[in-house]
């Protein structure tokens, strides 16, 4: 009788996956860390925090922004962001009042536990300011007469310089853009006037080309 040899597939262990889960590693840079303040950041806030009936959800994520920083006390004179936090404590908004009320509290138990040690601040030089005080300008006069042009055109220009960074071609173009819908846009213009659309959102739509 002939013998058949069946071969099996042989057993093939398989491969053990780790379990371990990969901690994710985050880069910290230096404007990450809480003593190093830049003064544009802290006044783009605090000129977004005082738009008359802003919305909450726009508030309350300006000030967890605020929340990670300490600016020095030379900062917080020059720019009067306390007195903008004590009117913010009493924000019809719960969750406002209560954030606003808590970087209040903890920046003041700082400076009384003797904690205010030299920060570093980030201040840009005079040719960028001049360049950025003629757009403000600009975008003022498209929303004249209203009585809160200036603030709203500095706030709106401060969002445009967060993005870009700089004054180079990007900011040049898309300052254009926001003139140019202000100026000849006239819906969407009352729709930030009468705060149905944000500075933010406004500033973050798609920007023309040319």
């Amino acid at each position: 009788m002939d013998k058949y040899v069946i071969r099996k597939p042989r057993d093939i262990p398989e491969r053990k996956k780790s379990q371990e889960k990969v901690k994710e590693l985050k880069q910290t840079t230096i404007f990450s860390l809480k003593r190093v303040v830049v003064v544009e950041d802290i006044k783009r806030i605090k000129s977004l925090l005082e738009i008359t009936d802003q919305d909450s959800e726009v508030i309350f994520d300006q000030l967890k922004l605020l929340e990670q920083k300490i600016p020095s006390k030379e900062v917080l004179l020059e720019t009067k962001l306390g007195l903008t936090l004590k009117k913010l404590k009493k924000h019809e908004n719960v969750e406002v009042a209560a954030k606003a009320s808590s970087i209040y509290a903890g920046w003041k138990k700082h400076f009384k536990d003797k904690l205010d040690k030299p920060c570093i601040e980030v201040r840009y030089d005079n040719a960028t300011n001049k360049c950025r005080d003629t757009s403000r300008r600009l975008i003022s006069d498209c929303l004249s007469p209203y009585k809160e042009s200036a603030l709203l055109a500095d706030s709106i220009e401060r969002c445009i310089f967060e993005r870009t960074k700089n004054t180079a071609y990007s900011y040049r173009r898309h300052i254009r853009g926001i003139v140019f819908t202000l100026r000849y846009k006239e819906h969407i213009k009352q729709e930030l006037l009468n705060k149905q659309l944000t500075v933010i959102e406004l500033c973050q739509m798609k920007k023309p080309t040319g």
